[in-house]
């Protein structure tokens, strides 16, 4: 008798997720190359050309085992909030150079989760039922931000950048790389570049902030732009 597969198991649900996210790709060039291979067909009753690239096949995506190949970083939850922000953004710059779809994003991404993270992942897996489909890279991104960086502790960094002022002796880039610090874990602010700017203008020193509040600023970009202009010329 063959062993029965535990389907809660990780690897079994791994599988699964990667056969869910790929299979549409699989029927969708099956039906592209039949009618390719029609249309070939057709055109070779008008024409004497040489072989119709229309009926080759796609190339294969990315195997787990060439994706483990890549030997990228692992996340283990062991650096707090700043790691797994750190982790993610990372994980996103490597997607932005392959062709995966939002499924496989997720497949891929689970297989660089270590110990509590990669159970915490299993969880919600089992949690959303044999139902629910594959999950897209934003349903994993969302649970990712709850669970590694909740509402408390926006909360508490929202606390902060209230807090936050330029110190009479503190350079604007100083005050810049804290007041970024903050941010990256507030996305209302971090998302919204007048905001942002609104937001970084307010802590400023009373002589830097007094000028540039009566300027029409639009950017985050500009406004700390701007801000080292008036600190180098208040020197």
């Amino acid at each position: 008798m063959h062993p029965q597969l535990n389907p809660q198991h990780p690897q079994v649900q791994n599988l699964l997720s990667l056969l869910q996210a790929t299979l549409p790709v699989l029927v969708s060039g099956q039906a592209a190359g039949a009618a390719a291979g029609t249309t070939a067909t057709t055109n070779s009753s008008d024409q004497a050309g040489g072989p119709s690239m229309q009926g080759m096949a796609a190339p294969p995506r990315m195997s787990i085992r060439e994706w483990q190949r890549l030997n990228l970083k692992t996340f283990s939850g062991s650096g707090g909030a700043v790691e797994a922000d750190d982790w993610l953004r990372y994980i996103n710059k490597k997607f932005e150079t392959m062709d995966l779809t939002s499924q496989e994003k997720v497949v891929y991404a689970s297989q660089q989760l270590m110990g509590e993270p990669d159970l915490w992942w299993s969880e919600v897996r089992r949690s959303r039922g044999p139902l629910a489909g594959a999950p897209t890279w934003e349903e994993f991104t969302s649970a990712f931000a709850t669970e590694y960086y909740p509402f408390s502790l926006r909360r508490s960094k929202e606390f902060e950048l209230q807090a936050l002022h330029q110190k009479e002796d503190q350079l604007v880039e100083q005050y810049e790389k804290a007041f970024r610090e903050i941010c990256r874990f507030l996305p209302d602010v971090n998302h919204d570049e007048q905001m942002k700017a609104c937001r970084f203008v307010g802590g400023l020193r009373e002589e830097i902030r007094h000028v540039l509040a009566a300027l029409d600023i639009h950017s985050y970009r500009e406004a700390m732009d701007r801000a080292k202009q008036m600190e180098v010329q208040l020197r």
